[in-house]
């Protein structure tokens, strides 16, 4: 298993605020749930719908981001969505808006010898979210996962390339 290279700077050492007690006026609106679905292959089709997959590419979708193109790969999908009982196609939107406004983005050094984005994203609700994104070969999207804010702060290590300090 590929894991999070230990004693990376930390958001406690950059003198960062916990996300916790993070001001409204930073924080993207909920985008709202989806509603969940029984099966694996629904849950890619609600994501692929999400992501804006055309009818012209159903394989793949690519997002302008802060940090460059991340691809949204169909074969990925599977992955995201392969624990049922956490139906994470709910969050897709919030996914979606995490990659288009995040709050933060950390670059992450894995045991592996390589980097993953963690784009992290504040909503005015209890679900926050953590998009993380591979990097190899290009930028692609490899999960996402909804949480509270005390548990998304320990993923805010490695080296912080963005943050929105002011709401738009």
């Amino acid at each position: 298993m590929i894991k999070e290279l230990k004693g990376q700077p930390r958001w406690s050492d950059l003198g960062l605020a916990d996300l916790r007690t993070l001001e409204p006026s930073l924080r993207l609106d909920c985008p709202g749930d989806l509603t969940a679905c029984d099966f694996s292959e629904s849950a890619v089709l609600r994501l692929k719908e999400a992501f804006e997959f055309s009818a012209t590419n159903s394989k793949c979708s690519v997002i302008n981001t802060d940090v460059g193109q991340i691809e949204i790969k169909e074969e990925h999908l599977f992955h995201i969505v392969e624990k049922r009982n956490e139906s994470r196609e709910r969050y897709a939107f919030h996914a979606k808006l995490t990659l288009d406004l995040p709050y933060e983005i950390w670059k992450v050094a894995y045991d592996e010898e390589n980097f993953r984005y963690a784009f992290i994203g504040m909503f005015k609700s209890k679900t926050q979210m953590l998009v993380i994104v591979a990097i190899k070969d290009g930028n692609f999207l490899w999960n996402f996962m909804h949480c509270e804010a005390k548990k998304l702060n320990k993923h805010r290590q490695g080296e912080l390339i963005f943050s929105r300090k002011k709401s738009s």
